[in-house]
């Protein structure tokens, strides 16, 4: 039996598994599980992504030596009980996210909700403790009347989407479905692991790697000097370091089974506001215009678009999420909104000058 401090399981060299290992989320999740003594194996999807979770973990400043990677992909069978051998504890942080939403909706959701009844059954059959389900606020905050997550009533791990809710896309449906599938797996499968799931909104912070996931896109795209134009919604945003460690609380701590905790940093924020924190800057020498979008136009496009149609419904919208479960329980203490934006786009300049991310990057994380 693994040693315990105050109540908690330490590593002593125990397995973790990982899914989705190129992901912005999981190339921070590998490193905090490395450097606090864990083993990992995490999946990719095919040969060419190994030297890049390798890369990521280097500069993190972590040791990979204890690090193990594996083929597997959503889609298909092999691969998964090769990840889960011998694992104590798992992350199933692997979801399809295209460079754009398709025109039907099965293309993300089908992927999303298979693949999650894939690595339960697989961590199920290798006997894994707990699987930490990297869910999202869009399982959450969508499909409700606007009279929900107001400041002073707002989003809670109680609430669910509503899949019939005008601003609901291929992607929310697909994070909603694929949680209700986890839930509907652990409650049909006794013997199964333990089920916790943590629920980021917009995931920010210090970027690693080559790839931008869609949120680190939009910083990277203020810092273009050009005249951005943007809808007039606004983002609640985390950094991805506290979602990291919001995993490896909800793996171990006894209180974290059975639960889902919203992983959000503060009060949503426009777009205005995000250019004006990098305006602050020192180490930003440019200029940010940021137009507003008008309304009109965004929901002629919507009619057009797929991917633009969920929009209409929140122009003008401010969903407050609470992260007060997961500070109670857990002690999560997240850093300001402030902050997480502020090294979203230092580490960002940073990589445009050393030419390791182009100015206007199109290479999107897949996960």
């Amino acid at each position: 039996m693994t040693p315990f401090e105050n109540g908690t399981p330490t590593p002593a060299g125990d397995l973790v598994a990982l899914t989705g290992g190129t992901g912005f989320i999981a190339g921070f999740l590998i490193s905090s599980l490395l450097d606090a003594g864990w083993r990992v194996r995490a999946s990719v999807q095919a040969p060419e992504d190994r030297p890049e979770v390798v890369d990521t973990v280097l500069r993190h400043g972590s040791d990979p030596s204890r690090l193990e990677l594996v083929e597997a992909r959503l889609e298909a069978d092999r691969g998964w009980d090769a990840l889960m051998d011998g694992a104590r504890y798992a992350h199933h942080v692997a979801s399809p996210l295209p460079l754009r939403m398709p025109r039907s909706p099965e293309a993300l959701v089908r992927p999303a909700v298979d693949g999650t009844r894939r690595v339960l059954a697989a961590a199920a059959r290798a006997g894994v403790e707990r699987v930490v389900l990297t869910s999202s606020s869009a399982a959450i905050a969508y499909g409700h009347r606007p009279q929900r997550g107001t400041l002073e009533s707002p989003f809670t791990e109680e609430d669910w989407t509503f899949l019939d809710g005008s601003d609901v896309n291929a992607y929310v449906a697909s994070k909603a479905l694929a949680e209700r599938e986890a839930w509907r797996f652990a409650s049909e499968h006794p013997g199964s692991p333990e089920l916790s799931v943590v629920n980021p909104v917009a995931v920010v912070g210090p970027v690693l790697g080559r790839r931008l996931s869609s949120s680190t896109a939009v910083v990277n795209r203020m810092l273009s000097g050009h005249t951005t134009f943007w809808p007039r919604v606004s983002l609640n945003i985390v950094d991805v370091r506290d979602v990291a460690e919001l995993h490896m609380l909800a793996m171990t701590a006894p209180a974290a089974a059975r639960q889902r905790f919203i992983a959000a940093a503060g009060d949503p924020v426009s777009f205005e506001e995000i250019a004006a924190v990098i305006r602050q800057l020192p180490e930003f020498e440019g200029r940010i215009g940021v137009r507003q979008l008008p309304d009109s136009l965004v929901v002629a496009a919507g009619s057009v678009f797929p991917s633009v149609s969920g929009l209409a419904s929140t122009l003008g919208r401010r969903k407050h999420l609470s992260h007060a479960k997961a500070q109670d329980l857990l002690g999560f203490a997240p850093r300001s909104v402030e902050e997480a934006v502020s090294d979203c786009a230092r580490s960002l300049l940073a990589a445009r000058a050393a030419g390791r991310i182009p100015a206007r990057s199109s290479l999107l994380r897949r996960s």
